[in-house]
Protein backbone atom coordinates (compact mmCIF):
# COMPACT_ATOMS: atom_id res chain seq x y z
CA UNK A 1 0.00 0.00 0.00
CA UNK A 2 2.89 2.38 0.81
CA UNK A 3 3.92 2.08 -2.72
CA UNK A 4 1.01 2.21 -4.19
CA UNK A 5 0.18 5.60 -2.64
CA UNK A 6 3.68 7.12 -3.18
CA UNK A 7 3.67 5.43 -6.93
CA UNK A 8 0.43 6.02 -7.96
CA UNK A 9 0.12 2.26 -9.24
CA UNK A 10 2.04 -0.81 -8.89
CA UNK A 11 3.68 -3.32 -11.98
CA UNK A 12 0.86 -5.70 -11.28
CA UNK A 13 -2.03 -3.27 -11.69
CA UNK A 14 -4.45 -4.14 -14.87
CA UNK A 15 -3.01 -7.55 -15.57
CA UNK A 16 -5.94 -9.85 -17.45
CA UNK A 17 -5.97 -13.52 -17.85
CA UNK A 18 -8.99 -15.71 -19.29
CA UNK A 19 -9.62 -16.87 -15.98
CA UNK A 20 -9.64 -15.49 -12.28
CA UNK A 21 -6.98 -18.33 -11.08
CA UNK A 22 -5.04 -16.85 -14.59
CA UNK A 23 -4.81 -13.23 -13.56
CA UNK A 24 -4.01 -14.09 -10.12
CA UNK A 25 -0.95 -16.08 -11.48
CA UNK A 26 0.50 -13.53 -13.46
CA UNK A 27 -0.12 -11.40 -10.54
CA UNK A 28 1.77 -13.24 -8.42
CA UNK A 29 4.59 -13.53 -10.90
CA UNK A 30 5.10 -10.16 -10.97
CA UNK A 31 5.13 -9.53 -7.50
CA UNK A 32 7.31 -12.18 -7.40
CA UNK A 33 9.89 -10.98 -10.33
CA UNK A 34 9.70 -7.31 -9.30
CA UNK A 35 12.87 -6.19 -7.44
CA UNK A 36 12.39 -3.77 -4.53
CA UNK A 37 14.64 -1.81 -5.87
CA UNK A 38 13.08 -1.48 -9.12
CA UNK A 39 9.74 -0.81 -7.27
CA UNK A 40 11.29 1.74 -4.92
CA UNK A 41 12.99 4.25 -7.58
CA UNK A 42 12.91 7.14 -7.43
CA UNK A 43 12.14 6.91 -3.90
CA UNK A 44 14.45 7.35 -1.10
CA UNK A 45 16.20 3.94 -0.19
CA UNK A 46 14.20 4.00 3.21
CA UNK A 47 11.13 3.03 1.29
CA UNK A 48 13.14 -0.23 0.49
CA UNK A 49 14.77 -0.66 3.73
CA UNK A 50 11.26 -0.70 5.37
CA UNK A 51 9.67 -3.12 2.89
CA UNK A 52 12.88 -5.42 3.59
CA UNK A 53 12.28 -5.17 6.88
CA UNK A 54 8.47 -6.04 6.65
CA UNK A 55 9.16 -9.09 4.36
CA UNK A 56 11.83 -10.38 6.44
CA UNK A 57 9.08 -9.96 9.65
CA UNK A 58 7.65 -13.97 10.84
CA UNK A 59 4.15 -13.89 10.94
CA UNK A 60 4.09 -14.47 14.91
CA UNK A 61 6.77 -11.17 15.23
CA UNK A 62 6.42 -8.03 17.36
CA UNK A 63 6.94 -5.63 14.69
CA UNK A 64 9.89 -3.66 15.19
CA UNK A 65 8.01 -0.16 14.88
CA UNK A 66 10.66 2.33 16.32
CA UNK A 67 13.37 1.21 13.95
CA UNK A 68 10.56 1.29 11.26
CA UNK A 69 9.39 5.12 12.47
CA UNK A 70 13.48 5.89 12.16
CA UNK A 71 13.29 4.98 8.38
CA UNK A 72 11.05 7.74 7.90
CA UNK A 73 11.91 10.25 10.38
CA UNK A 74 15.38 10.30 8.86
CA UNK A 75 13.43 10.98 5.10
CA UNK A 76 12.12 13.83 6.96
CA UNK A 77 15.60 15.62 8.51
CA UNK A 78 16.95 14.91 5.24
CA UNK A 79 14.54 17.21 3.84
CA UNK A 80 14.56 19.92 6.16
CA UNK A 81 12.11 18.90 8.07
CA UNK A 82 11.97 17.96 11.67
CA UNK A 83 10.48 15.15 13.26
CA UNK A 84 10.37 16.02 16.72
CA UNK A 85 8.94 19.16 15.93
CA UNK A 86 4.71 19.57 16.34
CA UNK A 87 4.29 22.31 13.73
CA UNK A 88 6.22 19.82 11.48
CA UNK A 89 3.69 17.08 11.95
CA UNK A 90 0.89 19.19 10.67
CA UNK A 91 -1.39 18.95 7.77
CA UNK A 92 -2.21 22.59 5.83
CA UNK A 93 -5.44 21.90 6.49
CA UNK A 94 -4.61 21.63 10.56
CA UNK A 95 -2.49 25.04 10.40
CA UNK A 96 -4.98 27.56 11.17
CA UNK A 97 -3.15 30.18 9.89
CA UNK A 98 -3.92 28.88 6.30
CA UNK A 99 -7.18 28.07 7.13
CA UNK A 100 -7.87 31.82 7.65
CA UNK A 101 -6.25 32.65 4.35
CA UNK A 102 -8.42 29.99 2.63
CA UNK A 103 -11.55 31.39 4.17
CA UNK A 104 -10.49 35.08 3.38
CA UNK A 105 -9.81 34.15 -0.24
CA UNK A 106 -13.14 32.17 -0.15
CA UNK A 107 -15.38 34.73 0.99
CA UNK A 108 -13.74 37.55 -0.86
CA UNK A 109 -15.38 35.67 -4.13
Amino acid sequence: MLMYFARGSLPWQGLKGNTKEKRYQKIREVKKKTELIKLCKGFPDEFRQYLVACRELAFSATPAYDEYRQYFKSVMKRDGYDPECSQDMVFDWQDETKINVLFFFLYAI
